[in-house]
């Protein structure tokens, strides 16, 4: 158990300053800001009986179908880049841990990293809908 917690907080600390990291902020907000756009310019169009539920189920329904698969892809890429990019791949499946705790530890990374952009987008959108009201 011990060594599945020093290898996941290993991870996290690789993530600190990585591209993934500032995606799982990024994406989100640049989605936010799209929808925000969107109604800026055409509010009056796109408006029905509540402007502000249609904002927000139209900000979900963006990350959800279109960005969000990509989103996990591009996550999961970055952080297997982390390894290949310094090809440190050979060093990090020689450690006197085993294997399968070191994909864990990968695994858990990107697993966290999803729920976490997901969140921020339903956050980010609420606070812009709580800024009309």
């Amino acid at each position: 158990m011990t060594d599945s917690y020093r290898a996941i907080q290993a991870e996290s600390l690789k993530l600190k300053r990585t591209l993934a990291l500032r995606l799982a902020i990024g994406c989100p907000t640049l989605i936010v800001l799209l929808v925000f756009g969107m109604y800026w310019g055409r509010g009056e169009k796109m408006a029905g009986a509540d402007p502000l539920t249609g904002y927000a189920q139209f900000i979900l329904t963006i990350w959800t179908i279109i960005l969000f698969p990509l989103y996990g892809a591009l996550a999961a890429a970055l952080l297997a880049g982390i390894e290949h990019q310094n090809q440190t791949w050979k060093h990090l499946l020689a450690l006197p841990v085993s294997r399968s705790t070191v994909f864990v530890a990968k695994w858990a990374a990107g697993f966290g990293l999803l729920p976490s952009a997901h969140w921020f987008s339903q956050s980010v959108s609420l606070g812009r809908q709580k800024f009309f009201e």
